[in-house]
């Protein structure tokens, strides 16, 4: 049985390539979520907690 892990974001007040990289700098992976007909979210995420999902396995199936 699949369980759904949580991971926890940050929303981002200010988008583009300079916002990116200041959230890089921090330690945060900047993001954004589409879809449901609603209009588009920043947000980011911390590096650390990414990494550990993506490497402890099974993060991309579905």
């Amino acid at each position: 049985m699949a369980t759904v892990k949580e991971l926890k974001a940050t929303a981002r007040p200010k988008s583009g390539k300079g916002a990116a990289r200041a959230e890089r700098r921090a330690g945060r992976v900047p993001g954004v979520i589409y879809g449901d007909n609603q209009p588009p979210v920043t947000i980011s995420v911390d590096d650390r907690d990414l990494r550990q999902r993506i490497l402890a396995g099974r993060f991309l199936t579905t």
